[in-house]
């Protein structure tokens, strides 16, 4: 296992970023959003190796990231695991101070660090899960959100209610199904300006969006940067208010 103690300002994002190995993303102070939803100190987000991320603090925030090496007793579906475990935060916080403090030593850190995962894995085995009809609509959406024209489109190919798969959605996701589909439509613009040479009105269109003037608005809204300015820069972006207090080897490698 690696760990580090990450902090963000206001702001900082992360376009198109991904990790080689699962990793947890726990948020000790401040918040992000990401996927339309916003995660608080308390909350941690479990992501499969390779998951492109799309993110943004929206307060200047401390996190830990544990990467995991072996994950074989963790999920391996499509959709990324977040959950709030506001009891479990002391453990996180004490491993971050361990990375950078002076008050304890390695093994001290990868104790803490280890304890945590080991019961988030509890809590995460007492979670309810996703029907499968969730999972295969939020699949569907990320995968082509620009084909999701409305909540009603939605809940007719799912065959349930509209009422249904809007309460369903919020209860095991905690954002609105409507602000998700906004959220993968940003993320499938921001792919395409990066990986091609579209015209910046044809990716809005192809995304979802009304013009180019609505994409616009949202990028800039959402992740503080314009379609051009992302074109330029090429992604994988990492904004420069955006640090780690100390490097992965922080915490000695542990066979998870």
């Amino acid at each position: 296992m690696q760990a580090e103690s990450i902090r963000a300002a206001r702001g900082a994002s992360l376009l198109n970023h991904t990790h080689a190995n699962l990793h947890l993303l726990v948020v000790l102070a401040g918040s992000f959003c990401e996927d339309g939803r916003r995660h608080i100190a308390g909350d941690v987000r479990v992501s499969p190796a390779g998951y492109q991320h799309f993110l943004c603090f929206t307060r200047d925030s401390r996190c830990l990231l544990l990467q995991i090496e072996f994950a074989s007793a963790w999920p391996t579906c499509i959709e990324r695991w977040s959950v709030r475990a506001p009891h479990l935060r002391v453990l996180a916080a004490r491993a971050a101070e361990a990375i950078g403090g002076q008050r304890h030593s390695r093994d001290a850190a990868t104790d803490f660090a280890w304890r945590y995962v080991v019961q988030l894995q509890d809590f995460w085995a007492q979670c309810p899960s996703p029907p499968a009809w969730l999972l295969e609509l939020r699949r569907c959406v990320v995968e082509n959100p620009a084909a999701a024209p409305s909540i009603s489109h939605l809940a007719r190919a799912a065959g349930v209610s509209r009422e249904h798969l809007s309460r369903t959605f919020q209860r095991h996701y905690r954002t609105s199904i409507s602000a998700f589909v906004r959220y993968r439509r940003m993320v499938n613009a921001c792919q395409r300006i990066t990986t091609t040479s579209w015209p910046l009105a044809e990716i809005a269109y192809a995304s979802g969006f009304s013009d180019q003037s609505h994409m616009t608005r949202l990028l800039a809204a959402c992740f503080h940067i314009t379609p051009g300015m992302l074109r330029m820069e090429h992604t994988p972006r990492i904004s420069q208010r955006f640090k780690t207090e100390t490097t992965p080897s922080a915490i000695s490698s542990v066979a998870c």
